[in-house]
C-alpha cells in the first residue's frame, strides 16, 4: 500500500515517468514530479495526478547537476515531510553513428543517465537513513544495457552502468533496510521513439527479435515499478527485472 507515502519520480513529464506518477496517484501516494525542460508535459502529469485525487509537486531540475539534485530532494521533503520511494527514470536517448558521437554527447549522456541516477540515489538514501525510513529505490535501465546498439553505444554504456550501480547500491544500502532494484524495458512506445518505430523496416527488425511480437507500453513498466514498491518485494534487492516481451531471451 502506498497511501500516505511519498514518491519522487524523475523525468516524469511524459512516457514511462508519467505512467509511474499516475500509477502512484491511483495508489494515493504523494508524488513529486521532476522534469528538466518539458514544462508543458510536466504540468499535464501534475493535472492528471490531481484529477485522481493525489497530492503532487512539480519540481524542475537537472538530475545530473549536484546542486539541482540537492534542490529537488530538498523541495520534496519541504512539501511532503519525507521521501519513501525514489524512481530514477530521467534519461536522454541521442541516436548517433559511432563516429558522430562527440565528447559533448558522450559526457551529457553519462552525466544525465548514470551520474544523475547516482546523485539522486545518494541524496535520497541519505535522507532515508537520517529519518530511519526503510525506503525503496527503483532505477529504470534498458535492455540495451545488455545487447548494445549500433547507434547508441554511449546510451548502452550509461545503462549498463545503471545496472551495476543498482547492484552495488543494493549491497551498500541493505544495512539500512533500503532496497535498490532496476527494470530493463524493451521497446516501449513513447513520444521519444514514435517516429523511429513508424519506420516499417526498423519496427520489423525489433519485432523479429521479440518473441511476443509486440512493443510494450508505459503501463507495463509502471506495473513492474509497483511490484518493487509493494510490501511483497521487501526481500528483493539488487534485482534487475527484464520487461521486454522476451527480447533478451
Amino acid at each position: 500500500m502506498m497511501i500516505g507515502k511519498t514518491i519522487l519520480v524523475t523525468g516524469a513529464s511524459n512516457g514511462i515517468g508519467k505512467a509511474i506518477a499516475l500509477m502512484a496517484a491511483r495508489e494515493r501516494a504523494n508524488i513529486a514530479i521532476n522534469y528538466f525542460s518539458d514544462e508543458h508535459g510536466a504540468q499535464d502529469t501534475f493535472d492528471q495526478v490531481q484529477k485522481v485525487g493525489a497530492s503532487a509537486l512539480l519540481v524542475q531540475g537537472d538530475v545530473g547537476i549536484d546542486g539541482d539534485a540537492e534542490r529537488i530532494v530538498k523541495r520534496t521533503i519541504e512539501s511532503f515531510g519525507h521521501i519513501d520511494f525514489l524512481v530514477n527514470n530521467a534519461g536522454i536517448f541521442l541516436d548517433r553513428d559511432f563516429f558522430d558521437i562527440t565528447e559533448e554527447i558522450f559526457d551529457l549522456t553519462i552525466r544525465v543517465n548514470l551520474k544523475g541516477c547516482f546523485l539522486m540515489m545518494q541524496k535520497v538514501a541519505k535522507h532515508m537513513v537520517q529519518r530511519g525510513i526503510r525506503g525503496r529505490i527503483v532505477n529504470i535501465s534498458s535492455a540495451l544495457a545488455v545487447t548494445g546498439c549500433e547507434f547508441q553505444p554511449h546510451y548502452c554504456a550509461s545503462k549498463a552502468g545503471v545496472n551495476m550501480l543498482t547492484q552495488a547500491g543494493a549491497t551498500s544500502l541493505a544495512r539500512y533496510g533500503i532496497t535498490v532494484n532496476a527494470i530493463m524495458p524493451g521497446t516501449i512506445e513513447t513520444n521519444a521513439n514514435r517516429n523511429q518505430l513508424s519506420d516499417p523496416v526498423v519496427a520489423a527488425q525489433i519485432l523479429a527479435r521479440t518473441p511476443l511480437k509486440s512493443f510494450g507500453n508505459v503501463d507495463h513498466i509502471a506495473s513492474a515499478v509497483k511490484y518493487f514498491l509493494d510490501a511483497e518485494a521487501d526481500w528483493t534487492t539488487g534485482s534487475i527485472l527484464r520487461v521486454d516481451g522476451g527480447y533478451l531471451a
